[in-house]
């Protein structure tokens, strides 16, 4: 096996994997993936089991990512010992006390330094810095544009658009092509929202000044926002955006090659390949001329595997012993490779980089780089109590709007209003509760 290099159990006693007993040590995963990053991820455990026989990891497929969580509210002996958890659902688990800081059973052997996914509000750490959980399936939003389609349509494949009315040419060409589709989107908070708001230097929410006493405020009704839901309606309207009801819905869509251009996760690649049905493109966001005469930085998202409490120490060992062959190079950067998502460590970066991987996307390549430029948390991502709630508010009222039951300006009005309610009702910040459990005294 190429990994296992140095690995700290600081639940143990010191002792190395190679110590345990012969009988191998089953540990369970819960996860939400599925379609090709389901496929990866289930081949990759598959060969971890067949290649060592110390540890055996049962994986089990719990549905959605909400379904996921709830699963884990289950007594602690039918919990599973890692459990993938999309960003805005963590704090489900820190409130409900089910979870414990990575760093207390898992120290890898590259360091802190060698994680790829910096310091974000999306990625909770703890008081020291360090990761909470497992950044399985981090992401950047892209546009990804079928280069097929585009030559079809008269277009220049090596042109992606790089402005939102830029786009809406090339929809409106690719709809007079024949393409029915011409443009889908998935996490429509995510892109349309949250990250033309940081795309552009402008705020989704002005956090207080203090926390103990202030609720954040949403910002997400300004002049920017309302005219790109505006735009983004006309396109509903006249049918050059398609709004599907499922953010693997609109991946799978693009991937099958019925929508012709996609917004979405770097993580949606990964389906792309593993249909293989046209020459794909990978692009920036668009962006607005007008509003900024450049661009800033996207956020980073996705998912981590959360470690449960109430194991073994021994069960402990086992999970790390995992992750390290996880994290090993060549596994990591295959990982990355086949699904899209960021590499866990830039040992993996670096991997991938050697190799021809990113000659066809030089654009995703720029973007991983992007990853590194902007380190303050607050520049990478958002989290906010009730997150998730939140951001299904959010579609809640877009969908009003994409629906003609709503104005653009009305939609955002009502859900920066109700969100705003929302929030007044938080009591503990998720960042809060994971400096609170992840300082010196829970790893020890």
């Amino acid at each position: 096996m190429k990994f296992a290099p140095r690995i700290l159990f600081l639940l143990g006693t010191g002792l190395s994997l190679s110590c345990v007993a012969q009988a191998a040590t089953p540990i369970e995963i819960w996860h939400s993936f599925d379609g090709a990053s389901a496929t990866v991820f289930t081949d990759l455990v598959q060969r971890y089991n067949q290649q060592q026989t110390e540890v055996q990891v049962q994986l089990t497929h719990k549905g959605t990512a909400q379904q996921t969580v709830e699963a884990a509210l289950a007594p602690a002996a039918l919990r599973p010992h890692l459990l993938q958890v999309r960003d805005d659902l963590g704090e489900q688990l820190m409130q409900a006390n089910l979870s414990r800081p990575l760093r207390g059973v898992y120290q890898p052997a590259f360091g802190d330094d060698g994680w790829f996914v910096p310091n974000t509000p999306s990625f909770p750490r703890d008081v020291l810095g360090r990761p909470y959980a497992y950044p399985i399936a981090a992401e950047v939003p892209v546009l990804f544009y079928n280069k097929d389609a585009f030559a079809n349509a008269g277009l220049d494949p090596e042109a992606p658009p790089n402005t939102w009315f830029a786009l809406q040419a090339v929809a409106l060409k690719l709809s007079q092509a024949g393409a029915e589709c011409p443009y889908t989107t998935s996490h429509q908070s995510w892109i349309f929202l949250e990250n033309l708001s940081s795309w552009h230097n402008e705020p989704f929410v002005l956090h207080a000044k203090n926390p103990a006493k202030e609720n954040p405020k949403l910002k997400f009704n300004a002049l920017l926002q309302v005219r790109h839901v505006a735009l983004m309606n006309s396109w509903v309207v006249s049918e050059l955006l398609r709004i599907k009801g499922e953010d693997a819905e609109s991946d799978q869509s693009f991937a099958s090659g019925e929508c012709a251009v996609l917004t979405s996760g770097t993580g949606a690649l990964g389906e792309v390949l593993a249909n293989n049905n046209f020459r794909v493109g990978v692009a920036p966001l668009p962006y607005y001329e007008e509003a900024s005469n450049k661009t800033w930085h996207t956020q980073i998202g996705g998912a981590s595997l959360w470690l449960m409490e109430g194991k073994s120490k021994e069960e402990y060992k086992a999970v790390a012993h995992f992750l390290a062959w996880f994290s090993s190079t060549d596994i990591a950067a295959e990982w990355h490779q086949r699904t899209g998502y960021l590499p866990v460590t830039e040992a993996a970066h670096a991997a991938t980089r050697k190799s021809a991987y990113y000659q066809p996307w030089p654009a995703l390549e720029t973007q991983l780089h992007n990853v590194k430029i902007h380190t303050k948390p607050t520049t990478r991502g958002i989290h906010l109590t009730h997150w998730a709630r939140l951001r299904a508010l959010i579609s809640k009222h877009l969908n009003l709007t994409w629906t003609q039951q709503k104005p653009p300006k009305q939609a955002l009005d009502d859900a920066v209003r109700e969100g705003d309610q929302l929030l007044s009702s938080a009591t503990e910040p998720v960042a809060v509760l994971a400096k609170r459990k992840g300082g010196k005294k829970s790893v020890q």
